[in-house]
């Protein structure tokens, strides 16, 4: 019978912001500090590391870089100012407006507070968590 094993990489690919799958003990400070890196940027998430036992088992000593760079991240960190003005207008000329916000619109980075004050436009306002 073929072996149906499953990685962790494989199994947590659609509920995390990212993976990563460390495959030499050397990359592991490096991959430690991206993971980070992505977990505390852009919109905040849960950021996958698997250790294979063949990297936990080999002792190595290794440097963490003050800084990491990626080509493939660059989350946004400042929203659209038209994008903004449409949304508020569509939510000043609706009839019975409604916002429903997740939790990044209630993160210290945006204030601690929803993006929109719901009281400016009667609107009722629900959120995730």
């Amino acid at each position: 019978m073929p072996s149906r094993n499953a990685t962790t990489v494989g199994i947590t690919r659609p509920i995390v912001k990212h993976n990563f799958l460390v495959k030499d003990v050397r990359d592991l400070a490096v991959t430690l500090k991206k993971a980070f890196h992505i977990a505390r940027t852009g919109r905040p998430g849960p950021v996958v590391v698997d250790i294979p036992k063949t990297c936990r088992s080999r002792r190595r000593r290794s440097t963490t870089p003050a800084t990491v760079e990626m080509r493939s991240y660059n989350p946004v960190r400042k929203g659209h100012g038209g994008q903004i003005r449409k949304a508020v207008q569509l939510l000043l000329g609706a009839k019975r407006p409604y916002i429903y916000t997740g939790g990044g619109g209630h993160s210290r980075q945006c204030g601690g507070g929803s993006f929109v004050n719901s009281s400016i436009c009667s609107a009722f306002h629900a959120r995730t968590r």
